[in-house]
């Protein structure tokens, strides 16, 4: 069966005719009959248990895509290498210590494990593991759109692969940009000190990676036929809303939490899968908005 047609009626950054409270209003109502805070529970422990896999196959991409880079004076740096640094220190930026320390380790695991081909056995379990995720995250997308998943197994297998891979290629692709970008000034001879600029360019590198990865999710998920948008007001929210969620919880870890005197070595673990379960509210959340607005285009509203 095709999938149900359900084209906003013009595209951009609109809310239709809806004020903000009354979009607040009616997301909050269909957030609640859609069960998204258990729904999130759900993703979040998907996360939990493709943690690791999606890890491998991030490692090996890494591995097997990035390349070696000369700088002028003729050194060579192995971006993937640097890569891999990289995603712990973007990590340990946005994740609570006792968290960070969990996939910190759970990197370090991979790293030290023999690197998987391309077209290896092994990555490809681990992509059909860590897919999981992405299934999970389909079929809560399908509820907030109201639509069956009329799309055969095989199809909708590969559609969870295909997004973990895109995800994958995303957060790789960012992280590349991360490592090479602040070399660019030095290679060129650039020898002022850079820091505000790289730090405000980092982070806008994030800002942007995030909202395509939301974009995207919330575009190939659900069981709908729809013109692409990256710049819609789900994404924007949930963009926003994620990042300002990283650094809040970070700091009341930080100062005010107390997970691991209260559950000791399963501290760090507790508080990742809360961080997961936080983003994926905000995920969810963000779908909700954009069906809210299509919902109200629908009946009329410009």
């Amino acid at each position: 069966m095709a999938m149900t047609d359900r084209r906003p009626s013009r595209p951009g950054f609109s809310l239709a005719s809806l004020s903000l409270s009354e979009l607040a209003r009616r997301t909050g109502a269909k957030a609640v009959e859609h069960e998204i805070v258990t729904r999130a529970a759900a993703v979040a422990y998907y996360a939990l248990t493709a943690l690791v896999p999606f890890l491998a196959v991030l490692v090996t991409l890494a591995a097997q895509l990035a390349p070696n880079i000369t700088g002028p004076s003729g050194t060579r740096a192995a971006i993937g290498s640097m890569t891999v640094d990289e995603l712990r220190q973007e990590l340990s930026r946005y994740l609570p210590q006792e968290a960070y320390e969990v996939v910190a380790k759970e990197i370090a695991r991979v790293q030290n494990q023999p690197t998987a081909g391309l077209l290896s056995v092994g990555l490809v379990v681990s992509l059909w593991l860590a897919s999981s995720l992405s299934g999970t995250i389909i079929d809560a997308l399908n509820r907030i759109h109201g639509v069956p998943e009329t799309r055969s197994y095989l199809h909708r297998t590969l559609l969870a692969i295909g997004l973990t891979v895109l995800q994958a290629v995303i957060m790789l692709g960012t992280l590349i940009v991360l490592v090479v970008g602040p070399q660019v000034p030095r290679w060129l001879g650039w020898n002022r000190e850079m820091g505000t600029v790289e730090m405000l360019a980092g982070w806008a590198i994030v800002a942007v990676a995030t909202l395509f990865s939301f974009a995207v999710m919330l575009h190939l998920g659900p069981n709908v036929r729809r013109r692409w948008q990256c710049i819609t007001p789900g994404s924007v929210l949930g963009t926003v809303v994620f990042l300002a969620s990283c650094l809040l919880l970070k700091v009341y870890v930080q100062y005010f939490g107390s997970y691991g005197k209260t559950y000791g070595s399963l501290g760090g673990v507790l508080l990742l899968s809360f961080w997961f379960w936080i983003a994926a509210v905000i995920l969810l959340v963000a779908a909700q908005v954009n069906k809210v607005i299509d919902d109200e285009r629908t009946r009329g509203g410009q």
